[in-house]
C-alpha cells in the first residue's frame, strides 16, 4: 500500500471507520495487514480541528508505546471559556443567504469556461493570533478561512505567468490572515458565500505539514504512510510533511511527473563581500549558497513560511538576482538519439534570462560540471555551429531552435 506518488485515496476508505449513528465524535479500526497494520481514525469536526486530532493521536502513541523513549506530551486543554463566541455568529449562519443564481453577473448561467475568478481555501489556525492566545494543546476548533482568489484566465495563463498568479494571490491571502488583525473578520462569511457561489467549489486543503504525522510512532516506527482518506469525498488535496524528514511535502510527485515540482533557493550576501579580492569573495558566496541550499533539504514546512517574500525582496533590490538554468543531476548527455552521446549540450534560453546553464561535464565521468554563461565569451561565427566545449554566446545558436 505505501507509495511514493499520490494515489486514489478512495481504495483504502474501507480502512477508515464510519462514524456511528447517534451523536459519536470519534471512530476508530485497526487493520492487520501482511506485514502491516493500518490504523484508521474518524473524528467529527465539530469536536476539534486538525491541530487538535493530531496532538490526540500523538498521546494515543504515546500512551500506547511508553518505551520508545519519548516525552509524554502536554495534556489536552479542554477549557472551552478560554475562546469567547462573536455576538453575530449565530446570526452568521441562519441568515438567509442568496442561492449562487441569484442576482449575479452571469444572469443565473455558470460563467463561460475561463471566465470568472478561480478561488483556493485553506484552514488558518488562530491559537497564536488570539487575544489572549490560545495554548497549542486547545482541544477544538481554532480555525479561520484563508481565501485566495485571482482572475481564472490569469491563473490558467500558459508559461510561469499562472503560476506566478496564483501564489501571488496565495500569497496576499496569508499575508491578510497574518496581518489582518480584528478586521480580519469582518466580512469573513460573505468571503466564504462568494468563493462558493462562484460556480465551481474551491479547491480547498487538508491537513498540514505542520502536523509532522510521521512522528506518530505507535511502537512500530514511523508510519509507512499517512493519508487523509476524506478527500475522497470532499474533493481537498491532502497535504503533509515528506515522510523521509527532509523536508518538503508529500504526497511526493514521482520522478515522472510532468509539470512543474519547483521551489525557490535564494542565496543572499553583502554585495561587497562577495566582491571581495582573493578567495574572500569566492567563500562568501559558496557560504551563502550552502546555505540557502542547507534551507531548503531542512526546514521541512518551515521552508515555505516567507517564500513570496523572499523572492519580492530578492527581485526588489535593483540588479536581476544570478540564476541558473539545467543541473548536473539532469544528465542531458544520457540522452542518445542513436547517434552516440551528444557534442554539447546548451539551454539556450540564457541568451535571453542571462541565466548560468549548468550541466553535468561532457565527458562523463560522474565529475565536475559543465557551464556557461551569456555574453561571458562569444564564439566565433564560423564555430556557431560547431561543438565547444567553452563558455560562449548562446545568441549564436538561436538558429537553431524554433520560438
Amino acid at each position: 500500500m505505501p507509495a511514493t506518488h499520490a494515489g486514489q485515496v478512495a481504495k483504502i476508505v474501507p480502512l477508515v471507520p464510519p462514524l456511528p449513528e447517534g451523536g459519536a465524535v470519534l471512530a476508530v479500526q485497526a487493520t492487520v495487514l501482511r506485514g502491516g497494520l493500518a490504523i484508521g481514525v474518524t473524528i467529527h469536526h465539530a469536536a476539534c480541528d486538525g491541530v487538535s486530532s493530531t496532538h490526540f493521536l500523538r498521546t494515543w502513541a504515546w500512551a500506547a508505546a511508553p518505551c520508545s523513549g519519548a516525552s509524554a506530551p502536554e495534556p489536552p486543554f479542554v477549557d472551552r471559556s478560554i475562546i469567547r463566541a462573536r455576538d453575530d455568529l449565530y446570526d452568521a449562519f441562519t441568515a438567509p443567504r442568496l442561492s449562487s443564481n441569484d442576482d449575479d453577473d452571469t444572469g443565473g448561467k455558470p460563467a463561460a469556461p475561463g471566465g470568472g475568478r478561480a478561488y483556493f481555501r485553506l484552514p488558518a489556525d488562530h491559537r497564536t493570533r488570539l487575544e489572549p492566545p490560545v495554548p497549542d494543546e486547545y482541544l477544538g476548533n481554532c480555525l479561520g478561512p484563508c481565501i485566495a482568489s485571482a482572475p481564472r484566465k490569469d491563473v490558467a495563463a500558459a508559461g510561469a505567468d499562472g503560476l506566478f498568479t496564483a501564489c501571488a494571490a496565495i500569497a496576499t491571502a496569508i499575508d491578510g490572515v497574518v496581518r489582518g488583525g480584528a478586521a480580519y473578520w469582518d466580512g469573513w462569511m460573505e468571503r466564504i458565500i462568494e468563493a462558493y457561489s462562484a460556480g465551481d467549489l474551491p479547491l480547498t486543503v487538508a491537513g498540514s505539514p505542520r502536523f509532522r504525522v510521521y512522528d506518530t510512532d505507535f511502537g512500530f516506527g514511523r508510519p509507512a504512510k499517512v493519508d487523509v482518506v476524506s478527500v475522497a469525498r470532499t474533493g481537498a488535496m491532502s497535504v503533509a510533511e515528506a515522510r523521509s524528514g527532509g523536508g518538503g511535502v508529500e504526497p511526493p510527485g514521482p520522478d515522472e511527473y510532468l509539470g512543474n515540482c519547483l521551489g525557490p533557493c535564494i542565496a543572499s550576501a553583502p554585495r561587497r563581500d562577495v566582491a571581495a579580492a582573493g578567495a574572500d569573495g569566492l567563500f562568501t558566496a559558496c557560504a551563502a549558497i550552502a546555505t540557502a541550499i542547507d534551507g531548503v533539504v531542512r526546514d521541512g514546512a518551515a521552508y515555505w513560511d516567507g517564500w513570496m517574500e523572499r523572492i519580492i525582496e530578492a527581485y526588489s533590490a535593483g540588479g536581476f538576482p544570478q540564476t541558473v538554468a539545467g543541473s548536473p543531476r539532469f544528465r542531458v548527455y544520457d540522452t542518445d538519439f542513436g547517434f552516440g552521446r551528444p557534442a554539447k549540450v546548451d539551454v539556450v534560453s540564457a541568451a535571453r534570462t542571462g541565466s548560468i546553464s549548468v550541466a553535468e561535464a561532457l565527458g562523463g565521468g560522474g565529475s565536475g560540471v559543465e557551464g556557461s554563461s551569456s555574453g561571458v565569451r562569444a564564439i566565433k561565427k564560423e564555430n556557431a555551429a560547431a561543438a565547444d566545449e567553452d563558455v560562449g554566446d548562446f545568441a549564436a545558436l538561436s538558429d537553431f531552435f524554433v520560438p
